[in-house]
């Protein structure tokens, strides 16, 4: 895991020290009521929380406004999750009206999902994340090897 700071800063990433990256695109991640251990808010992400990311190059993917930070990656969509408490937590869209988001509060963008956001949604320890996460990158170099097959169906001339 990697501590990451937001690329706010219009400061190039060599001036980083080794080992850090500059990330851009978790501005739309929030926090979200329900996380045992934290003050209930719809914060978005903080410097020092403990996230997991799904990255990609900047540039490749992610909305204009990224493709102009000066960072070395970008968080995929559903690329973010945050981790408190031995406790693993995805995010998603709040689907909840403006006048709701009014009335209710909230966040725009992904918010956590907890049981008072998303009642029933599945909260993996720590350990059981990994566990999968390790057991689905075992497959990588196998995935890799099938799309780079000429016929691969990835690859194979539309008819």
């Amino acid at each position: 895991m990697a501590k990451s700071t937001p690329s706010n800063s219009s400061t190039p990433s060599k001036e980083i020290p080794p080992k850090t990256f500059r990330v851009t695109g978790l501005e739309p991640f929030h926090r979200a009521p329900g996380i045992p251990g934290l003050k209930d808010s719809w914060l978005p992400l903080q410097v020092g929380d403990t996230v997991y990311l799904f990255l990609a190059p900047n540039g490749s993917v992610g909305y204009t406004k990224f493709r102009y930070a000066h960072a070395d990656f970008t968080v995929l969509e559903s690329g973010a999750r945050l981790l408190a408490n031995n406790t693993v937590y995805s995010f998603s869209q709040w689907g909840i009206t403006r006048d709701q988001l009014r009335t209710f509060g909230g966040a725009d963008g992904f918010v956590a999902m907890t049981p008072n956001t998303f009642p029933g949604a599945p909260l993996p320890t720590q350990k059981t994340f990994e566990d999968d996460l390790h057991k689905a990158l075992a497959h990588a170099p196998a995935i890799a090897k099938l799309l780079a097959e000429p016929d691969s169906p990835t690859t194979a001339p539309a008819q």
